[in-house]
């Protein structure tokens, strides 16, 4: 059984068309919710250790390749809420953020 999930996702906010997203969810159609993201793909894992030890050589690999973006409604902008867009963003750059996501994880 799988019970966590990493995703790459991108961002539903009109200004925001080239800004993507990487993460670890139990839950991915909630997380797509707050984030305001479309997920684009998705893998499994069955714990939350395994699940953190790829979103980390992924962020890792994306952080090589592409810049951070700063979104609407980002846990910078709305510190106290828990409900927010979190920290993990990166602006697209012509590069596929997909398959260097593949390759690290």
């Amino acid at each position: 059984m799988h019970n966590y999930y990493l995703y790459y996702g991108i961002s539903l906010i009109n200004t925001e068309e080239q800004v993507f997203t990487l993460g670890i969810s139990e839950d991915i159609f909630r997380r797509s919710y707050e984030k305001h993201m479309a997920v684009v793909w998705v893998t499994a894992y069955a714990t939350r250790s395994e699940a953190r030890k790829a979103e980390t050589a992924a962020k890792e690999a994306l952080d090589d390749v592409f810049d951070r973006a700063f979104v609407q409604f980002g846990a910078w902008q709305m510190q106290g809420y828990k409900q927010n867009r979190g920290w993990d963003w990166w602006l697209m750059n012509g590069t596929g953020p997909l398959d260097i996501i593949k390759e690290a994880i």
